[in-house]
C-alpha cells in the first residue's frame, strides 16, 4: 500500500527500511531517518551502491557514508532502534527491475539474521521523487506499507552538497547539516574530510581546478 506521509497517523510499523546512496548525508536524508523512527519499532538503513568509491557520482568510501550516519544517529542505534549495513549494486544503480527488488528483499532478509532482528519488513520510507513501487513484485510488496515523502520540501540534494564542497563554500553546506545531530565542530570535521577526498579524486580535479 502506497501512503503519503500525512495518511500514515503515525501508526507505529515493527520494522522499516530506508535505501539510498548517501553521498552525503544531509538534512533531507535525516527527516526521512527521523521520519522512518517516528513509524517503525525498528528501521534498516541500506547504503547503496557500496562497491563504488572514488568516481564522479559516488566519491566517498562506504565506511564514511555509513560512519557519518553512525555517527548522527549514535543513540538510535545504541538502542537497537536503528542499524546502518551496505547493499551492494546488482549490476549497476540505474537497474531498477524486478530482480533489484528481489535482491533488496533478500538483502533486508540477511541483514535480519546477522543482527537477530525478529521483526519482519512491514514498511518502506522513500521520496516522491522516486519511482519504487515497480521494483518489486506484487505478492511480496502486498503486507508492505509504502510511505513517500514530498522531496520538495526541503530543497538539497547530495549532488547540491558535493556542489558546496568543490567550491569550498563551508558556510553553505554548513546550512544543510543536521544541526540537531552534529555540532559545529564534528560538521566542519566532515566539511575537510569529504573536501580532501574530492581534492583527491582524479574525476573532481578538472571541477576543483575551475572553481
Amino acid at each position: 500500500m502506497r501512503l503519503r506521509w500525512e495518511e500514515t497517523n503515525k501508526v507505529r510499523h515493527p520494522l522499516g527500511m530506508v535505501i539510498g546512496r548517501f553521498q552525503h548525508l544531509h538534512i533531507g536524508h535525516v527527516e526521512m531517518i527521523e521520519k522512518g523512527l517516528a513509524v517503525c519499532e525498528q528501521l534498516i538503513i541500506m547504503v547503496g551502491s557500496s562497491q563504488e568509491s572514488f568516481t564522479l557520482r559516488n566519491p566517498f568510501d562506504i565506511n564514511k557514508r555509513i560512519d557519518l550516519i553512525k555517527q548522527a544517529f549514535e543513540e538510535e542505534i545504541v538502542r537497537g532502534d536503528l542499524y546502518v549495513v551496505p547493499i551492494p549494486d546488482l549490476t549497476d544503480e540505474n537497474d531498477h527491475s524486478k530482480e533489484w527488488g528481489d535482491y533488496v528483499l533478500e538483502q533486508v532478509s540477511y541483514w535480519r539474521t546477522q543482527y537477530a532482528i525478529k521483526n519482519r519488513l512491514s514498511c518502506m520510507i522513500y521520496g516522491n521523487d522516486e519511482e519504487r513501487e515497480d521494483w518489486y513484485r506484487e505478492e511480496d510488496a502486498k503486507d508492505i506499507a509504502q510511505i513517500v515523502l514530498k522531496r520538495e520540501d526541503i530543497p538539497i540534494s547530495a549532488t547540491k552538497m558535493r556542489e558546496f564542497l568543490v567550491q569550498n563554500n563551508k558556510s553553505a553546506w554548513l546550512e544543510y547539516m543536521p544541526k540537531n545531530r552534529l555540532n559545529q565542530k564534528e560538521s566542519k570535521q566532515w566539511f575537510h574530510l569529504f573536501r580532501k577526498d574530492l581534492i583527491a579524486n582524479t574525476e573532481y580535479s578538472n571541477i576543483l581546478c575551475n572553481n
